[in-house]
């Protein structure tokens, strides 16, 4: 009995010595490895978009051909080759300019007569102005509403033309040359004027009196404009 107890313990040790201890965890675990940052595609820059093609003004069509000097109250002087002429489709160039050649004469008279000349045939233009109140003449247009106010300073404008004959001028169109350095002038060879609309605003059924005030600023306009108005052309 006893050694059966005995072989019973041992076979007890035994079985105990054969479990196997779990591994002891690691005292200074790897650290997990740094994530690894991803460098982001950089957009490349939009194209910069092509500047416009800048579209150079057409050169003027020349339907003239002279040499012209003109002189003007302040004492400026322009002068050149004029390889175009313009007049204004109405007097005072309100609404463009026309090239047409029927409109491109100057019309005078003198001796009983009219004539329309070219301007390649005038020799010399010279124009007096008025120097006072009682040279101008005033007056208002109701085809604008409100209405348009002028004054207009009379002038002596005197005309030679190439073959030697004396003449006045009457045409009250505006007029201009450009040279051909591309430069332009504009000017008036027979009454100055002076033009404003009145800014009264009219009430529906009330006829508005005529602009007293206004008349007599144009007329002070009109006297300052002459100083500083062409005086003389002279065309070779």
């Amino acid at each position: 009995m006893i050694r059966t107890a005995t072989l019973t313990a041992l076979v007890l040790i035994a079985g105990c010595g054969d479990k196997t201890k779990p591994e002891a965890a690691a005292a200074n675990p790897e650290p997990a490895p740094a994530a690894v940052e991803v460098e982001k595609p950089v957009a490349e820059p939009e194209p910069e978009p092509e500047p416009p093609e800048v579209t150079k003004p057409a050169a003027p069509t020349p339907n003239a051909d002279f040499n012209a000097t003109l002189t003007f109250g302040d004492g400026r002087v322009v002068e050149g080759h004029v390889i175009r002429v313009e007049r204004g489709e109405d007097w005072y160039a309100e609404k463009g300019w026309t090239d047409r050649d029927m409109k491109l004469t100057v019309t005078l008279e003198g001796n009983g007569t009219e004539i329309e000349a070219n301007w390649a045939d005038i020799g010399t233009i010279n124009i007096g102005y008025g120097t006072s109140r009682s040279d101008i003449d005033c007056t208002y247009d109701s085809a604008f509403l409100p209405w348009m106010y002028m004054c207009v300073l009379r002038t002596t404008t005197k005309v030679k033309t190439t073959d030697g004959k004396a003449w006045s001028a009457n045409g009250r169109h505006k007029w201009q040359f450009t040279f051909d350095d591309g430069q332009t002038e504009e000017f008036f060879i027979y009454k100055l004027p002076a033009r404003e609309q009145d800014n009264r605003t009219p009430e529906p059924g009330v006829e508005m009196p005529e602009n007293a005030q206004l008349y007599a600023s144009l007329q002070e306009s009109v006297l300052e404009n002459a100083k500083t108005s062409l005086k003389s052309i002279t065309i070779e």
